[in-house]
């Protein structure tokens, strides 16, 4: 097994070192595609066009190596399964990712549950945001440019909306103020983009240091902020629990970690205008509506993990076909307006977990259902919110997801109704 893992492992840092040294000559800058990302969401429609145009040609010149590198985890790890006696990879990622209280079966029928409940609102919601922006012609780089007068922005320096947070963790709880003092003064955190830094965020932890660490690139849009609540969630539950003794038995799970983050950017309501002054209205908007677009998308990341596996002697045609037949399952909404990448089923190659993380994505989505759960707590008692939000925080990996879940008062996302009743939020917003 060691060493298909070092392989698995040497191949995954390929790819890092691949999309990290993007150089794309853009608006007369040359930038990676971290920095890309702020003319995605341009006020004009048509530096927006140009800048997928950008992103994606980077793609279909390095898609030979990104399908050699794909077509070489694939064999790799179902080949680590077999060692193991299993048909192929599907099982052990399971087992590698602690999910040790739901199959794969209710996972498909989650999925299926999205498909019913949250994809027909999503249609709707898309409608409503083309006419938002006056865009009657919507197309995939319209997606997410949400309203007419640009996205929202945060202001000031990173250094500043650094501070912002600091003060924004110091109102919100006792027990924030001091994790985020831990984390400033010690400089836990890495969140500028820079010329080949490798792309993305996450929190990770040092043991020897019982530290928390943000990794991140800041690129100037509302992303910056979402890493001071989504990471800073991941970061805060570490700092809670830095004192327990952990082995790898009773390590909290990815999927509950996800909750961690994704509620705390719910819970970060009440202080959006110390980031975005007079547009944190806006925001509010971007944020409730961005969890309905997203869990979809997080699913059909899923479903074609799994047929990968399942279907190891797809060709790379094969695959993108695969995607595309996703994409109009799980986004009917979307018009690709044949951009190069995009519109040939080639879009999954820049989702950087399909690669690195397999099998993570469905943790974002079941901790997405359980964040919006949050979400329409707030609406009648924001401090029963924090409160029951803290003592989940606080937990270990003792429970399992959806004991955690069911203990803190929640609907497990396995529950049709579950879906059904968090899609009413959506209506809050057509």
């Amino acid at each position: 097994m060691i060493p298909l893992m070092q392989e698995d492992n040497q191949l995954c840092s390929e790819y890092s070192k691949l999309t990290a040294s993007a150089q794309i000559p853009f608006n007369g800058n040359i930038v990676n595609l971290a920095e890309l990302g702020k003319y995605k969401v341009d006020e004009d429609r048509e530096i927006r066009k140009q800048a997928h145009i950008a992103e994606g040609n980077f793609y279909v010149e390095n898609r030979p190596k990104l399908d050699e590198i794909f077509d070489a985890l694939v064999k790799n790890r179902n080949n680590q399964a077999k060692l193991v006696g299993f048909d192929n990879y599907i099982e052990l990622a399971y087992l590698r990712r602690g999910r040790n209280c739901y199959s794969r079966n209710q996972v498909d029928l989650f999925r299926k549950s999205v498909i019913k409940h949250l994809v027909p609102k999503n249609v709707l919601l898309k409608k409503q945001q083309a006419k938002r922006i006056g865009q009657e012609d919507f197309k995939y780089y319209d997606d997410t440019f949400l309203f007419a007068d640009g996205n929202p922005t945060p202001f000031g320096t990173p250094e500043e909306i650094m501070e912002a947070g600091r003060k924004m963790y110091h109102e919100m709880s006792p027990q924030t103020a001091e994790f985020i003092d831990f984390m400033m003064d010690n400089e836990l955190f890495d969140t500028v983009a820079k010329k080949g830094k490798s792309l993305g965020g996450y929190c990770t932890y040092l043991p020897d240091y019982k530290a928390p660490f943000i990794f991140s690139n800041f690129n100037g849009t509302s992303g910056d902020v979402d890493v001071l609540t989504h990471e800073v969630g991941h970061a805060f539950n570490h700092f809670l629990t830095k004192d327990f003794d952990f082995t790898p038995d009773s390590d909290i799970s990815f999927d509950i970690a996800e909750v961690h983050s994704m509620s705390m950017e719910f819970l970060a309501d009440d202080w959006f205008e110390l980031f975005f002054g007079p547009e944190a209205d806006k925001y509010r908007v971007l944020q409730l509506e961005e969890p309905f677009f997203f869990i979809p998308y997080g699913c059909m990341v899923d479903h074609f993990q799994h047929i990968m596996y399942e279907k190891p002697e797809l060709t790379p045609d094969g695959r993108r076909e695969e995607w595309m037949k996703l994409e109009k399952e799980y986004r009917p909404y979307i018009d690709f307006d044949n951009l190069p990448f995009y519109s040939d089923g080639s879009g999954w190659q820049r989702q950087s977990h399909i690669y690195k993380s397999p099998f993570y994505y469905i943790d974002y989505c079941l901790a997405q259902s359980i964040a919006l759960q949050f979400k329409k707590m707030m609406k009648t008692d924001k401090t029963k919110a924090f409160d029951t939000y803290l003592a989940l925080s606080s937990k270990g990996g003792k429970e399992n997801f959806i004991n955690l879940v069911l203990s803190a008062g929640l609907e497990s996302p396995f529950e049709e109704q579950t879906i059904a009743n968090i899609s009413e939020l959506a209506d809050t917003l057509l």
